[in-house]
């Protein structure tokens, strides 16, 4: 009986190893989740810094400036219940607060009201060569054109529209690298708006082969529905092939001077050794005659 009973309490609970089972699979559980919120706290902070990156190469203000910290608002009032109140029979007359509405908007973001387009800007940061099929070498220009009032206003309106791309290094119908012509509807078409900038996009694949050179002149004529013609022109550089960069390469100079040949110097071939006549050595078979070497500069 005592054996049977010292048998009986020494038999472990099975519901309690399936618990201690889930709390081992829990705990791996939380351990994993904490794993992946910092990986995602670190790919977040990656991101802001790449954000706050992108926005001072842009000339964008920082995100810390638009909003108002709220260290410096005032308390909360404490509120004191009044007794024997009175219904109020006509409303108070209430002064409204005065909101600052911050920094005035700049030229382009106010309403525009005058929509007479006088001028055309070209983009410098969206205008350029453009790689069409993300490999070495630019197959194209890109374009942003962005019309403007007397005010500096962007207008979004759009007219007849002509690029033309010139090669500066050459002349005459030489120097024409390649032409697009569009109408206003087409134009219309390409007006975008975005993050990076606002106006007609134009990405213009090249018509008749690569440039042979890297910078180019964009010239952009616009015009306008009452016939005005307004232009604008930007120096631009594109990218080319490795094998178009190449065919061209600098004459190869000589670093040092070519080897001259030294001037001869005037020697007698034969010179006479023959000793005077009341010498002893004149009737000695000695060589009466003897060979000047000849000079040789490679020697």
């Amino acid at each position: 009986m005592v054996c049977v009973l010292v048998l009986s309490g020494c038999r472990s609970d099975p519901n309690v190893a399936l618990l201690e089972r889930d709390l081992r699979y829990l705990e791996d559980k939380v351990y994993s989740l904490q794993d992946v919120v910092e990986e995602k706290d670190s790919q977040i902070n990656s991101i802001r810094r790449e954000n706050e990156t992108l926005r001072k190469r842009l000339g964008l203000p920082d995100l810390n400036d638009d909003f108002q910290s709220r260290s410096d608002l005032p308390d909360t009032p404490e509120l004191l219940m009044a007794t024997g109140l009175r219904p109020v029979t006509r409303s108070p007359a209430l002064q409204a607060p005065t909101i600052d509405l911050g920094m005035a908007l700049d030229a382009d973001e106010a309403e525009v009201i005058d929509r007479h387009v006088t001028a055309i800007q070209i983009n410098p940061r969206l205008s350029g060569g453009y790689d069409f099929d993300k490999k070495p070498g630019d197959e194209g220009v890109m374009v942003v054109i962005e019309p403007r009032n007397r005010n500096g206003q962007y207008v979004d309106e759009t007219g007849q529209l002509s690029v033309v791309v010139l090669d500066p290094a050459r002349e005459g119908k030489d120097a024409y690298v390649a032409r697009w012509d569009f109408d206003s509807i087409d134009a219309q078409a390409k007006m975008k708006r975005s993050l990076l900038g606002k106006g007609i996009h134009l990405q213009l694949p090249w018509t008749a082969g690569y440039p042979e050179h890297e910078t180019l002149v964009l010239f952009v004529r616009y015009e306008t529905p009452d016939g005005r013609k307004l232009e604008q022109k930007k120096e631009i550089r594109v990218q080319l092939p490795a094998t178009i960069s190449s065919r061209w390469t600098p004459a190869m100079q000589d670093l040092q001077p070519r080897m001259t040949h030294a001037p001869r110097i005037n020697v007698p071939s034969v010179v006479d050794l023959t000793p005077p006549a009341d010498s002893p050595e004149a009737a000695t078979p000695a060589a009466r005659t003897a060979t000047a070497p000849e000079w040789k500069p490679y020697r």
